[in-house]
């Protein structure tokens, strides 16, 4: 074996990924059989009927670091940062003196100096300004804004658990105007994943699907009784096999309709 040979199988087991290679896309088995819109209506309903506890998802986690960073969520305005000890900061973006964007903030130990007056706020109250509840769980931050939200509030973000590791996280943020329901329905459809997001998805495979259910659940919830499966890590990028749980599939989507900053 050459040394270029070894080298290979070295850096292959030191790095648990490897690249598929492209497949010809109108060889792809169809899947409009198994994309039921019955099945995608029922999930829809359901989705639609969970709270998700007023929580906006706004960026990825590994966007916020030692710089603020500014955005518009559900049209509050806001700025985020990483406290001293690391943790997730939110709060308006208007600074509390004279309305600096804070955005544009210098970071020193996790306290925010406004460039304007040297006004220096962390996550404390001052005034009327007041951080809000924020959450990171690795992959996306959040941030509560109960005043836009209106429903039950939770302490943290209802969504589903992450994969273990080895895996891989990329986040998109994108902005437009659309239905939020056509969000939830676009996400509950993985059935189109290989055929509309090829350069995102290969050889996927649904294994299961939940059941189309037309009267709502009299039990604890409209999906008591099933247990939360997460996606299936894959062991190479684009080879993902999707399997969900009917809570699952309510508790992501629902997520999405948030993080479209819009309500019915």
């Amino acid at each position: 074996m050459s040394a270029l040979s070894q080298l290979r199988v070295k850096a292959a087991k030191a790095w648990p990924f490897q690249t598929l290679p492209p497949i010809d896309w109108s060889t792809q088995k169809p899947t409009y059989g198994e994309a039921n819109p019955a099945v995608i209506r029922s999930a829809l309903a359901r989705a639609q009927r969970r709270t998700g506890g007023n929580w906006y998802a706004f960026a990825a986690s590994s966007q916020i670091a030692a710089k603020a960073w500014g955005a518009t969520v559900a049209g509050v305005q806001i700025v985020a940062w990483r406290g001293a000890d690391g943790g997730l900061l939110v709060a308006p973006r208007a600074c509390p003196h004279l309305g600096a964007d804070l955005s544009t903030a210098p970071v020193e130990c996790g306290t925010l100096v406004c460039p304007w007056h040297g006004l220096r706020l962390s996550d404390r109250r001052h005034g009327a300004w007041k951080p809000f509840p924020a959450h990171d769980d690795g992959v996306l931050c959040w941030v509560r804004l109960d005043a836009v939200g209106g429903e039950i509030v939770t302490d943290v973000p209802i969504a589903s658990v992450r994969p273990r590791n080895p895996r891989l996280a990329a986040v998109a943020r994108l902005e437009g105007v659309c239905e939020p329901c056509d969000i939830i329905a676009n996400r509950l459809d993985p059935w189109h994943g290989s055929w509309f997001h090829p350069h995102s998805f290969t050889r996927l495979e649904v294994l299961s699907a939940p059941r189309c259910r037309r009267r709502r659940s009299r039990r604890s919830g409209p999906d008591a009784g099933h247990r939360d499966v997460p996606d299936r890590p894959a062991r190479r990028p684009g080879d993902r096999r999707v399997q969900r749980s009917r809570s699952q599939n309510c508790r992501d989507a629902h997520h999405r309709r948030r993080r479209s900053g819009q309500r019915r």
